[in-house]
């Protein structure tokens, strides 16, 4: 990078083997509108497939664009974070590596983060859906914003659709690597803990998600298997405000898109649960999303079932100081862009 100015935001994107989606990625950025200086860091997890090669066919089109070594530790947060460390940006955009962005994405992120330094957006599901392929029920377009039964009421954001101002993500530590699930959220709520509200700006960011019963099953058993994890880490945090009654109705008061049933709260076995609703779900010809929810709840379950805690994972430490600061997320647990105040 030499001694060349620093750019104003740093877009990362953690990338492993994504040689066959990275190239619609990097269209997607080509096309951003943004009068100012940016770059991409390609923060590659260790990949064996030609994820170098289709970047290299999109550089002249691009800003400057940096494949990072972050093979020192496999996952996303590890790749994340060293996307932070090698940054010399104000701002941090993140996007993953098989999704697609709207044209005025990076504008609009940058506006937001201008004045306020914790910054989601909106998602939708549709655009990259394959034809003739099997997605769960939930997937709703909007504010990417959800709950877990591990901090009642407490929002959180997502990895792949978010900006934050650098300095505030080296504070916090970034993302907590020996986690590999629900390092999203537990990322997102260590941030407002500083103080620094969740703003969700308005611009679009597709998703492609799951889209067969089998990594749909194996994604519902993965993040249900590290629901243990993470109760354990925010367990001191949670005790101490365990007694607050408005937990529940703020809860169900910043439900969004993208929320599982199953993540959003214990709930009887799905088959159970879905009794009621199979016969009009067969008349509707809803049958795919059906047999998606039921696969993905149910492999949710069997995760949380059986899967481990992992101990070596440290602990979130209460305080008087956070307990308050949780109570005020419950009370106004994220804002629009535009009603935030300037921080």
């Amino acid at each position: 990078m030499g001694d060349s100015p620093a750019p104003l935001v740093s877009v990362v994107i953690p990338a492993y083997n994504a040689e066959r989606t990275i190239g619609e990625t990097l269209a997607a950025l080509a096309a951003q509108r943004l009068d100012a200086p940016w770059e991409i860091l390609v923060c590659d997890n260790g990949s064996s497939d030609d994820t170098a090669g289709v970047i290299d066919e999109w550089r002249d089109r691009l800003p400057p664009v940096t494949i990072v070594d972050a093979s020192h530790r496999r996952g996303p947060s590890a790749a994340m974070n060293t996307g932070a460390r090698t940054s010399r940006a104000e701002f941090l955009v993140y996007c993953d590596a098989d999704d697609v962005v709207a044209d005025d994405w990076l504008e609009t992120f940058v506006e937001a983060l201008r004045t306020t330094p914790y910054v989601g957006g909106h998602v939708e599901y549709d655009r990259l859906r394959a034809e003739g392929s099997i997605s769960v029920s939930w997937n709703d377009a909007g504010p990417f914003v959800f709950t877990l039964p591990a901090m009642p009421g407490l929002a959180a954001t997502g990895s792949g659709n978010f900006g934050i101002r650098r300095d505030l993500y080296l504070e916090v530590g970034g993302f907590e690597e020996a986690l590999e699930s629900c390092e999203d959220a537990d990322f997102s709520w260590r941030v407002q803990l500083t103080g620094a509200p969740l703003v969700i700006c308005d611009t679009m960011y597709h998703v492609r998600t799951r889209q067969s019963l089998r990594s749909i099953a194996r994604q519902g058993y993965h993040w249900g298997a590290y629901q243990p994890t993470l109760r354990r880490r925010w367990a001191l945090v949670a005790a101490a405000v365990a007694d607050d009654a408005a937990a529940a109705p703020a809860a169900a008061g910043t439900a969004a898109s993208s929320t599982p049933p199953a993540e959003a709260e214990r709930r009887p076995n799905p088959i159970v649960r879905y009794s009621r609703t199979i016969a009009r779900r067969i008349r509707e010809g809803r049958v795919r999303s059906l047999a998606a929810d039921v696969t993905w709840q149910t492999a949710h379950r069997l995760g949380r079932t059986f899967g481990k805690v992992d101990e070596s994972v440290e602990q979130i430490p209460a305080s008087p100081a956070i307990a308050a600061r949780v109570r005020e997320l419950r009370a106004d647990p994220w804002r629009t862009a535009g009603s935030e105040r300037t921080v």
